[in-house]
């Protein structure tokens, strides 16, 4: 009788303990899905409104606003390397005015690329200049 009960509070043990580790790991799969949406929102508005701007030179206040915007969301959401690559941009050019400014641009697309998908996105680099800029 005492080995039944023992099995039978393994076995309820087990269940319970399987229970709550797929609980937790569902909740952080569903945080890590909600994050990398964020991410892929944030680059996506990001190079839409720099792309925007070096299209209009006008740059009305709307479009500078949501450049902004879409700059602090990838400040506060991208890892270090999008961070690089945007201050490099910034520091240094700002606009898509030289090859250097869409060498720089190129290079910070291809961090967020990579923060999204890993780091198979580097060797696309000309592939990237072609689908940005129309380049071959």
């Amino acid at each position: 009788m005492d080995t039944a009960l023992v099995g039978i509070a393994g076995t309820v043990l087990g269940i319970i303990v399987g229970a709550l580790l797929q609980h937790f790991l569902a909740i952080r799969m569903e945080r890590n899905k909600k994050l990398i949406e964020a991410k892929s929102a944030a680059y996506l508005d990001f190079i839409n409104s720099v792309v925007t701007t070096a299209i209009d030179p006008k740059k009305t206040r709307e479009s500078l606003e949501v450049l902004t915007q879409a700059k602090m969301r990838c400040a506060l959401l991208g890892n270090g390397a999008v961070l690089e690559s945007m201050k490099e941009f910034y520091s240094k050019h700002g606009v898509l005015s030289s090859p250097e400014a869409r060498a720089a641009f190129r290079n910070l697309v291809l961090a967020m690329k990579e923060d999204l998908s890993g780091p198979n996105g580097r060797s696309a680099a000309k592939a990237l200049d072609v689908c940005l800029f129309g380049d071959e």
